[in-house]
């Protein structure tokens, strides 16, 4: 549209962190259902200071919401579960795991697209040790942090901060980014990221279901290798077994993006 228009500017992604709500259209139908069950009841329009001072000494409608929503925790979708406090290990631990493949995959796409600079939202809580689960924001963006306090001290790091440290190194040379397409593979991701004064790197994931396709079996990729050494590790920052030989490597591919390059991945 800039071009369009006869001038181009640098673009910033200041916001991109996931999963969120919104990338599961049937939880958010039944999360809209519930929520809106309870704010139809409504609360009377208040002017005066008065009415607003007894309004405000009751129960929120979005804090009714909440409450009927935790209500019937047991019986939602994991889908949604896994973004709600107190939610069972198994599902706090998956979110964890997308959350971690988000932050390279976004990252990724947009800097394959010409965006130049990005900024992982949020790094912490803006205030230590506040939580408040009937809080809606707190639901839809509360567990995107990267990191959290310890005592007074911000130092806690969740996954997602452990693989944006891994990414932010692999790509701290880096001069472009850019996505090759492999017709005989349509659901296979692959990145080649041109680095200055070390060896490139490649970047591969195949298409999978955000909740479910971790489970999905891999597939094989072939790819083109001149080097003498490869070196692979995933988002999680496990080395992930490659072959190489005959000019290429042979690697198994998730929906787990995993590096690969001719030098050591740290």
């Amino acid at each position: 549209m800039m071009r369009m228009h006869g001038f181009e500017r640098p673009v910033l992604v200041g916001e991109y962190n996931g999963p969120t709500l919104f990338e599961f259209p049937e939880v958010e139908a039944l999360l809209q259902q519930i929520l809106a069950d309870v704010f139809a009841q409504g609360d009377t329009v208040a002017f005066s200071t008065a009415e607003l001072t007894a309004q405000a000494a009751r129960e929120t409608p979005e804090r009714r919401a909440m409450k009927a929503l935790y209500a019937r925790m047991p019986e939602l979708p994991p889908q949604l579960r896994m973004f709600m406090a107190g939610c069972p290990r198994e599902l706090e631990e998956k979110r964890h795991r997308i959350n971690c493949r988000q932050v390279v995959t976004r990252n990724l796409l947009a800097l394959s697209a010409g965006v130049t600079r990005t900024a992982c939202w949020n790094l912490a809580p803006e205030v230590p040790h506040y939580a408040d689960p009937l809080n809606m924001m707190g639901l839809l963006f509360g567990k995107l942090t990267l990191m959290d306090y310890t005592d007074a001290d911000l130092r806690l790091r969740h996954p997602s901060a452990e693989t944006f440290r891994l990414l932010t190194r692999q790509l701290a040379d880096a001069t472009s980014v850019t996505r090759v397409e492999v017709d005989a593979q349509p659901d296979l991701f692959a990145f080649e990221v041109r680095c200055h004064g070390r060896d490139s790197l490649l970047v591969l994931w195949k298409q999978g279901d955000t909740f479910s396709g971790e489970t999905d079996p891999p597939v094989t990729v072939e790819w083109s290798w001149t080097s003498p050494a490869v070196h692979a590790v995933d988002v999680f920052g496990a080395r992930h077994p490659v072959e190489h030989r005959d000019g290429a490597v042979r690697i198994a591919i998730s929906s787990t993006p995993t590096f690969i390059s001719a030098s050591q991945l740290t």
